[in-house]
């Protein structure tokens, strides 16, 4: 996982406005959970969310992340753009 990070980092760093299908956010988060880092993953997690307006997934685990840490402010914020995206969850 540490190996993986450091190259997902990178990707990051180099192709930063790319948000399409696997990228190195979303990869970076996961790397991050299994790695046990939530801060890291939080933020990273954040930094999608702030490029790509329909990161659905990273809404729900930004939701789930605040709700653990009693971050009801964060959990609310989570859900409604998450129902702005897709108002059927």
């Amino acid at each position: 996982w540490n190996e993986a990070r450091a190259v997902l980092e990178k990707l990051k760093d180099l192709y930063p406005e790319y948000v399409g299908p696997d990228n190195a956010y979303v990869l970076l988060a996961v790397t991050y959970r299994h790695l046990g880092r939530t801060d890291a993953e939080k933020a990273v997690l954040e930094e999608l969310s702030a490029r790509d307006a329909d990161a659905t997934d990273a809404f729900l685990r930004l939701a789930d992340l605040a709700e653990a840490e009693g971050d009801w402010q964060a959990v609310a914020e989570n859900a409604d753009r998450l129902l702005a995206v897709n108002p059927l969850v």
